[in-house]
């Protein structure tokens, strides 16, 4: 029975390898919810802009909130603007899914993965719709972003965090990994 267990030092590697994976893996998801928690803030409190803006150029106006909101350019920043006549409780979109209430308003995700939040209003019927706009990039335009990306890490770093933590903590455990047997293997050398 003696013979099926492995040498303490191999059980030791293991047993450090299995650690760094598993508390690499607990960091990408910790640090995905985080990042995602922070996309949401960051467009309640975008789109929460943006109506109060609304509301309060539509009570000087006095036109109708759904002929105010029509009127105003669909493409608002990198928000879409839409207005639903008869607000029911839900967004006429098939695949949304509601995510939390905040305030007064619903967020909810869309199949395409972009956000959407719903504000009614106080005095109709309808509801004013705010989501994120898809960008569709030509090739062209994409070659020139790749090459501002690589340039300036710091950018990248803060628009698209999620694609880049896990090449760092990828390094980070080739390095804890490599460095015990990098260190073993020169101090055998010296021997």
């Amino acid at each position: 029975m003696a013979k099926f267990i492995p040498p303490l030092f191999a059980r030791l590697y293991l047993g450090i390898i299995l650690a760094l994976f598993g508390s690499i893996m607990m960091t990408i998801y910790v640090s995905e919810e985080s990042i995602n928690k922070s996309a949401m803030v960051d467009f309640h409190a975008d789109t929460s802009y943006i109506f109060n803006e609304i509301s309060t150029s539509l009570k000087h106006s006095g036109v109708e909130s759904e002929a105010y909101i029509q009127s105003l350019p669909k493409k608002l920043l990198v928000f879409d603007i839409q207005w639903q006549a008869i607000w029911d409780g839900s967004p006429q979109c098939e695949a949304c899914e509601y995510l939390y209430t905040l305030e007064n308003s619903l967020i909810y995700e869309r199949e395409d993965e972009n956000l959407l939040a719903v504000y009614p209003l106080a005095n109709a019927k309808g509801a004013m719709l705010i989501s994120d706009r898809y960008h569709f990039f030509d090739d062209a335009h994409t070659e020139v972003d790749d090459d501002i990306k690589l340039q300036n890490l710091a950018i990248l770093w803060q628009q698209h965090p999620e694609d880049i933590l896990p090449l760092i903590l990828l390094f980070v455990a080739i390095l804890a990994i490599s460095a015990p047997s990098i260190f073993l293997s020169a101090s055998y050398r010296s021997r």
